[in-house]
């Protein structure tokens, strides 16, 4: 009888698990799950590395600082979700004095119109568009899933990459000023 492990944030079917963090770091030997789905992984510095030399080209430690109108993506996520491995681009939408949004209600409308927007133009291409709302403290999620086959047939490298995302994917009209006229002050 074969043994099934316990995994601490789920096995990707439920919600993303993510890979790599934002740091293109392993969150964790996920090789067994990876093997289930019949997915390729390979290795940096004779160590499992949940991602293929291919895959690993388009996430890098990076903050893309302008994906439409003054937000950012975090780009060295990747994760597994129902099955599938998926580049995870995710823009943390913050409130508080050094940031943006002067409150939660104000980011919390603004994460909600970035998805309305980039959500049919990520679907259509395979991917998920998710909202985590309070992440943390002061800040709400917007965890964009995209398949590894579309970045591959879109862009050579990861330069070309981010400026598919920044010009065109998840190039968004909307920006923090534009809620900050609707917002009503809690």
């Amino acid at each position: 009888m074969e043994e099934t492990r316990e995994y601490r944030f789920d096995n990707g079917n439920a919600a993303p698990l993510y890979l790599t963090n934002q740091g293109c770091e392993v969150t964790e030997n996920y090789a067994d799950l990876l093997d289930r789905f019949s997915l390729p992984y390979g290795e940096f510095e004779g160590d499992f590395y949940p991602l293929t030399k291919a895959e690993e080209i388009y996430i890098a430690d990076d903050m893309q600082d302008e994906i439409g109108n003054g937000i950012g993506a975090l780009m060295g996520y990747s994760a597994l979700y129902k099955g599938q491995k998926f580049l995870a681009p995710s823009v943390e939408v913050q409130w508080g004095e050094v940031y943006g949004a002067s409150s939660d209600a104000e980011a919390l409308e603004f994460a909600k119109r970035f998805v309305a927007e980039i959500e049919p133009r990520v679907s259509a291409i395979g991917g998920h568009v998710l909202l985590e709302e309070d992440m943390g403290p002061d800040r709400h999620c917007v965890q964009i899933l995209i398949p590894f086959t579309h970045a591959q047939a879109t862009a050579q490298d990861y330069d070309g990459w981010a400026s598919y995302l920044t010009n065109d994917l998840l190039k968004t009209s909307g920006t923090l000023d534009d809620v900050k006229t609707t917002t009503p002050k809690v």
